[in-house]
């Protein structure tokens, strides 16, 4: 009975430290934070953050700590005359990335920016999107 307990014990402690850091799913539930025309979603590895006012916007996509192999960040806009031409960055072995500045042609715009991050250790990727309107 008590080898059985250790291996139990052993396989529960071996599977605990088997699984990365990195491996959890981006928490949806976390609600966006926004102030000063900044607004950011927060997951397990990284955040998506939209700097924005109603002229501009630009993305930048950013871990938590260390270096990811793979990010990536795209600001995306709509306006009254249609669809706004996206600006898109990306780098490898990298804590961020941001794109250029897009801008607005004409009244209202909703801004959206898209971030992915894969994981060096599991090449586990996570995606996040978030948007803004004025």
């Amino acid at each position: 009975m008590k080898k059985i307990i250790g291996f139990v014990l052993s396989l529960a402690i071996f599977s605990i430290l088997s699984v990365p850091a990195f491996a959890q799913g981006f928490d949806i539930s976390t609600q966006p934070t926004s102030g000063d025309g900044d607004i950011q979603l927060a997951a397990s590895w990284g955040h998506i953050k939209l700097k924005s006012d109603p002229e501009f916007a630009y993305a930048t996509m950013s871990t938590f700590a260390g270096k990811a192999y793979y990010l990536s960040a795209e600001v995306t806009g709509f306006d009254e005359l249609g669809s706004i031409p996206s600006s898109t960055n990306y780098a490898f072995n990298a804590s961020s990335t941001t794109t250029g500045k897009i801008f607005k042609r004409s009244g209202s715009v909703t801004w959206t920016g898209y971030g992915t991050i894969q994981d060096t250790k599991t090449s586990g990727t996570q995606y996040a999107t978030i948007s803004k309107s004025y």
